[in-house]
């Protein structure tokens, strides 16, 4: 899996989130500015998280986006899976068919099962715990 910098936004986005343990919705704006991130571009990354089922959103002044369910049950495999492609672009036939099938792919498949076990909790109790104040940088 290759992390590009809206997967990165994703996981910086939703442990921002999962900190403030908020359960109102909070606006990308809100979220934007904390961040220091563009708005745009983190609605376009929230967009995909909601298709997914990860957030929630509600309309009207009051609305925003949500956490779908406890940071303890969202993994950073179900925040960055609907965001990246494979870690390796997918190889053009033999030989390369062979290195991906004994290479990449299995390193892939490691990368991907160790993400499956790292859940939103765990990153902000990491955040929290931080020398820096639980300050993290993308």
């Amino acid at each position: 899996m290759r992390i590009s910098s809206k997967g990165c936004y994703a996981l910086a986005a939703l442990t921002e989130m999962a900190l403030n343990e908020d359960t109102t919705p909070t606006a990308v704006a809100t979220l934007a500015q904390r961040l220091d991130i563009s708005k745009i571009y983190l609605e376009q990354v929230f967009g995909v998280l909601k298709k997914s089922g990860v957030l929630v959103a509600t309309k009207g002044a009051q609305g925003g986006y949500a956490l779908s369910r406890k940071p303890a049950k969202i993994s950073a495999y179900d925040i960055l899976h609907p965001i990246e492609l494979g870690l390796f672009e997918t190889p053009p036939p033999q030989p390369f068919l062979a290195v991906n099938n004994l290479v990449f792919e299995p390193i892939n498949d490691s990368v991907t099962a160790f993400l499956k076990t790292v859940s939103l909790e765990d990153i902000a109790a990491e955040a929290r715990s931080g020398e820096d104040g639980g300050m993290y940088f993308i």
